[in-house]
């Protein structure tokens, strides 16, 4: 439990009710592979759209993964042929370096042999046949950035099939966001909170006031609360980071004197909430948490204990 609890903290990755009301993100500008051909291009809502962030496998005749999230929401997908004469990680890294200016936070990755059968990312999750190919030439990349109205899910899988010919499928994936009133905070839904801690281990709750103890009414403290009540038979870690930015010794020494009190004040509100602080561990790390770049806003990871 302790190795996982570093790797937490050192390997970190990195919307309305109905669909009909889904507020929409302008979606990033990612250009095609030079020459490649449109196979399809498409921009629709969303039911049940399978975010997986491990690698698929049959067991008992069904394919599964041991890691997954179904959600609504507003789905952009595009699927190129490469031109001839082109391998598919090449085309992969062309899309992949885009992506990585979007600042992603990396959900999951694979490539070869170890996604699964091609096939089964084909027909099971993409709904597409003609993505199956040579298991040793995939890659899939699955990662998200923003949050709320701005958060978007990255799915992008590289093949070559059996005719040599290479296909990429992008998909850009803006979750549905619950309207507040309706387990939401910040734009996000408890659900989705919790699904990626049971998926992950652990996540980064942002949506506090910059250092200040008045933070009983802020998205981040509500969407904190919501998930320790909703799982108040487990056990946590919360991991405070006042600020990702430091310049000197003496901003790192004041950053975990703040996160102390920070974090004391956090307890003692917890426990006005009647959360059970008995289950709660806290940890000041000072800047060492890998957040959204850019953001130098509070951050608290919340990390189950209880994680297999």
């Amino acid at each position: 439990m302790i190795r996982q609890v570093r790797n937490l903290l050192a390997g970190c990755l990195l919307v309305t009710t109905g669909l009909s009301g889904l507020v929409m993100a302008a979606a990033p500008v990612i250009q095609d592979y030079p020459n490649a051909e449109q196979k399809s291009l498409s921009s629709q809502e969303k039911h049940n759209y399978p975010v997986i962030t491990s690698p698929l496998k049959k067991v008992n005749g069904r394919i599964m993964a041991d890691q997954e999230v179904w959600q609504d929401g507003h789905l952009d997908r595009r699927w190129l042929q490469i031109p001839a004469g082109h391998d598919s990680f090449a085309a992969f890294e062309f899309y992949e370096r885009q992506l990585y200016k979007q600042d992603i936070k990396v959900l999951f990755q694979c490539d070869r042999y170890t996604c699964g059968e091609s096939t089964y990312w084909a027909n099971h999750v993409f709904g597409i046949a003609a993505l199956g190919g040579y298991d040793r030439s995939q890659s899939l990349l699955v990662a998200e950035s923003g949050v709320g109205a701005h958060r978007r899910v990255y799915v992008l899988y590289a093949v070559q099939r059996g005719n040599r010919r290479v296909q990429v499928l992008l998909d850009q994936f803006q979750p549905q966001v619950t309207s507040p009133g309706q387990g939401s905070e910040n734009g996000l839904s408890t659900d989705y909170v919790l699904a990626m801690i049971d998926s992950n281990g652990f996540y980064d709750i942002s949506g506090w006031p910059e250092m200040k103890l008045d933070f009983k009414n802020s998205t981040g403290f509500r969407l904190l609360v919501d998930v320790l009540k909703r799982r108040s038979h487990q056990t946590w870690l919360l991991a405070v980071q006042p600020s990702s930015a430091f310049t000197a010794r003496q901003d790192l020494q004041q950053q975990l004197k703040q996160g102390q009190v920070w974090g004391k004040a956090i307890l003692d509100e917890l426990k006005q909430k009647d959360i059970v602080i008995d289950k709660l561990q806290l940890l000041q790390t000072g800047p060492v948490l890998t957040v959204e770049k850019g953001n130098d806003t509070p951050v608290i990871r919340l990390i189950s204990l209880d994680a297999d």
